[in-house]
């Protein structure tokens, strides 16, 4: 029930100007799909522009290379 009521609100802010972040401590392969999914539902499929920002480690660039390529 939390849940569900979370990902409502999550729904009133969301728009075509907001931003977005995810941030966790897990392997590459788990965040890639994490990011890929927080991009989906953000509207990806519409986006003129996406921006990823990391901390220079190359895993994150290969995961962005790889999802957003």
């Amino acid at each position: 029930m939390v849940k569900v009521k979370m990902e409502l609100r999550r729904q009133e802010w969301l728009n075509e100007v907001s931003t977005s972040y995810v941030g966790v401590i897990e392997r590459a392969d788990e965040f890639s799909t994490r990011i890929y999914g927080e991009a989906m539902r953000c509207g990806l499929p519409g986006a003129e522009k996406i921006c990823v920002i990391g901390d220079g480690a190359p895993w994150i660039w290969n995961v962005a290379d790889e999802e957003f390529s």
